[in-house]
């Protein structure tokens, strides 16, 4: 293909023409048209600079020697750091960590073929799809060293950004100054107007001013995405003129070049999803990146693109600079599986979990479930050691570890598995030992009928029950899941717990559970007997909402001493015992605490308890 015919930008009349057609096509053609504004882009920064021509030609010279000279290839690759710098008007354009990832995600796949759409691409350009060898990760470290997660996020009074003020790309016009430019891949997220996509810097502009600025709906493959731009693909081909490439049919007729041996002329872009069209004589690489179509149908490059964009990377070249970025610390070391990680002071419902330290961890991510579950429960620790209750006895758990450092996760260790206590002789493992299914049925004369599911291997059972609030507690012994006990007192609320005994073993008691005397409660006899919960409390709850409201619904006033667990079991906040009056509604103080599930417990001086989940946010 002939360079001579090629132009940097198009002439101005063309340039005219194209603002004066996008803006009669309306919101509708903006919807449903790809507008990539970078060659718009490179004509205002021609106008304010002449002397960038020169510095592209110089460019364009240095890229096609480097091809010419085989030897001069990048034989490793590239990764190249990235900070992503979201800048908001309105909530929704504050665009999710997941769609940040997943535009990432997209980027990867594509400059190494591991799109999963790369089998789409046409038989007659499969020989020339190419593995660019150029691959791009989230800074992990900031421009004065510190850690970082790679994006930065800026509300800003600007309703909307353009491609001929480029002032998203400067604090003081509503936007955000770029990172330095030799050491990241600055990209900026925005609600961009006249119903532009994305545009971007070719090599040699203005260092201040390098990178790529995307609309906020076509960033990524998920969250706040407008079909039929909703793959990612924005970002790619914007990343593409990032990296020298132009577009397939060169911004001219026939006779325009696009710089790439293996890419056929075009006469234009390709608009919309066509399975083919010729042009010039030739059929058109309507699935290229660089082309105009729906995301859904582009998945390519070509080996004449990926070598114009490694020619970037060759020392002295624009590039360059970014093999050796302070954007990215190597990967930490993991932590040795197993034997790092050790259990201590097993009961039959707690455990310590440790580990040894890892050299330079900021932090530590530590995890655990049963063996037979599916849900870790996890939580982040600067110490190197938690103790863990609320655990089943004689049950099987595991547990896994990973570091946090430079910012960054190491990944989890392999499992170390450890059985809680209590399992009585010829009990085997993973056996529940706690009595389950407990209801409580009211009988003539004042009695009421207690019956919990049997416990398999228990050669009888242990019942305690009280008045709630008092401290005489009545208890007896049945061989059958079930009993009947006498002298109910009308209008009282109880409380009663039940154990297994296993051949002179005893496994630990149930959770407490609650009934209400009442006159005439034997012809309710058939039913359960119907009750409000004994501890009433919020599923969700607000921290910024001040103390967690609660109420008690019993017949006396009860002292209780309070404690709030979390996922893990570890206490994290203990109230001294004091009187709770019943029916009113109280309040525990929450605020301090993370955002998470918690269990909070009220326990009076026997022993029994009463507890209720809630969600704090």
């Amino acid at each position: 293909m002939n360079s001579v015919a090629f132009t940097l930008f198009p002439t101005k009349p063309t340039r005219s023409l194209l603002i004066v057609y996008l803006m009669a096509m309306g919101p509708l053609a903006f919807a449903q048209q790809r507008v990539c504004g970078t060659m718009d882009h490179l004509h205002h920064q021609l106008e304010a600079n002449p002397n960038l021509r020169y510095r592209m030609q110089a460019i364009e010279r240095q890229t096609e020697e480097g091809i010419k000279a085989a030897s001069h290839r990048i034989n490793r690759d590239i990764v190249i750091p990235v900070v992503v710098h979201v800048v908001y008007n309105t909530t929704e354009q504050n665009i999710s960590e997941r769609q940040i990832y997943s535009q990432i995600q997209v980027l990867n796949q594509d400059f190494r073929r591991q799109n999963p759409d790369a089998d789409r691409t046409p038989t007659m350009w499969a020989s020339v799809a190419a593995d660019t060898r150029i691959s791009f990760k989230l800074a992990n470290r900031d421009p004065s060293g510190q850690p970082t997660d790679g994006i930065t996020r800026t509300r800003t009074s600007v309703e909307a950004f353009f491609v001929q003020s480029n002032g998203v790309k400067y604090g003081a016009r509503g936007g955000v100054d770029a990172w330095p430019t030799d050491q990241y891949l600055n990209i900026w997220v925005c609600n961009l107007g006249m119903g532009v996509l994305g545009y971007s810097q070719f090599p040699g502009g203005p260092p201040e001013t390098d990178g790529v600025v995307i609309g906020y709906k076509f960033f990524g493959n998920t969250g706040i995405v407008s079909p039929p731009f909703n793959g990612g693909r924005t970002c790619t081909h914007e990343v593409g003129h990032w990296l020298n490439l132009r577009h397939v049919w060169g911004d001219g007729p026939c006779s325009v070049d696009d710089l790439v041996a293996d890419t056929p002329p075009a006469d234009r872009p390709t608009q919309g999803c066509p399975t083919y069209r010729t042009a010039c004589n030739h059929p058109v690489m309507t699935s290229n990146f660089m082309d105009y179509t729906d995301d859904a149908c582009m998945n390519m490059f070509t080996f004449g693109q990926a070598d114009r964009m490694q020619m970037l990377f060759l020392p002295g070249a624009p590039r360059a600079s970014l093999r050796n970025s302070r954007g990215l610390m190597p990967e930490p070391p993991a932590p040795e599986p197993l034997a790092n990680l050790e259990v201590e002071l097993l009961s039959p419902s707690s455990a310590k979990l440790m580990w040894a330290p890892v050299l330079g961890a900021e932090s530590y991510n530590v995890r655990f479930k049963r063996v037979a579950g599916t849900s870790w429960l996890s939580r982040n620790f600067t110490r190197t050691d938690i103790s863990t209750s609320g655990l089943q006895p004689c049950t099987d758990y595991e547990f896994q570890m990973e570091a946090v450092v430079n910012g960054r996760a190491t990944g989890f260790t392999d499992s170390r598995p450890f059985r809680t206590e209590g399992c009585p002789s010829g009990m085997g493992q993973g056996n529940n030992l706690i009595p389950s299914g407990m209801v409580a049925y009211p009988a003539d004369g004042g009695k009421m009928t207690m019956s919990w599911e049997h416990v398999p291997g228990a050669s009888g059972y242990r019942v305690q029950f009280k008045v709630s609030g008092s401290r005489t507690v009545k208890s007896v012994y049945t061989q059958n899941p079930t009993t009947t006990i006498q002298g109910i007192e009308y209008g009282k609320s109880y409380f009663w717990r039940v154990r297994a005994d296993f051949q002179g073993e005893s496994g630990p008691f149930s959770s407490v559970e609650t009934f209400f005397a009442q006159e005439g409660m034997a012809r309710m006899r058939t039913a359960r007997l119907a009750e409000p919960r004994a501890l009433e409390m919020e599923a969700q709850h607000s921290i910024s909402e001040g103390p967690l409201p609660f109420k008690l619904n019993l017949s006396d006033p009860v002292t209780f001493g309070a404690m709030i667990r979390d996922e893990f079991g570890e206490v994290v906040r203990e109230y001294p015992a004091k009187i709770l009056t019943p029916n009113e509604w109280l309040r525990i103080p929450v605020e301090g605490l993370r955002q998470g599930r918690y269990k909070i417990v009220f326990t009076d001086p026997d022993g029994f308890s009463i507890e209720s989940i809630v969600v704090l946010y």
